[in-house]
């Protein structure tokens, strides 16, 4: 089965990486893929000797906007706070676990934002450069002679 374009897939190389984004191109031999954020395409010379397995998903996951959810759930945490923060104190033990409460939720919308950042990573761009090796400055080059 060929992917059709704009078909939302993740590809397993045989080397165990992976990438996902929607199809532009899809042949025998080259594939072209377009990323999530339509930043940038993957071009994948050669299909059948790279590629493992193909995932073909019906309706693409939106990582990115569970994301954004979280971290609009930690703002409304935050604004919470800083509204139980500036009542007057009539019950300060009222207060005090109010206020408890609504850092725990803080936190734990923390950790939540993260693990989904960790579990969503995705590389952008990476920099690349193969390393310059040479014989240490205190031994001496040996010349042809």
């Amino acid at each position: 089965m060929i992917p059709s374009k704009d078909q939302y897939v993740r590809i397993i190389f045989k080397n165990s990486t992976h990438a996902e984004g929607f199809v532009e191109s899809w042949s025998g031999r080259e594939a072209v893929l377009r990323s999530a954020d339509g930043t940038s395409l993957l071009i994948i010379q050669d299909v059948a000797a790279d590629i493992m397995a193909v995932k073909v998903y019906f309706d693409p996951p939106e990582k990115q906007s569970k994301i954004e959810e979280e971290i609009e759930r930690k703002q409304e945490i935050e604004q919470d706070f800083e509204e139980v923060h500036k009542e007057p104190e009539i019950d300060q033990y009222a207060k005090a676990r109010t206020l408890l409460e609504l850092r725990k939720l803080q936190a734990e919308q923390d950790r939540k934002i993260v693990s989904e950042k960790l579990k969503d990573h995705t590389a952008t761009q990476t920099n690349v450069t193969v390393p310059k090796y040479e014989l240490p400055g205190f031994f001496k080059k040996q010349s042809a002679k």
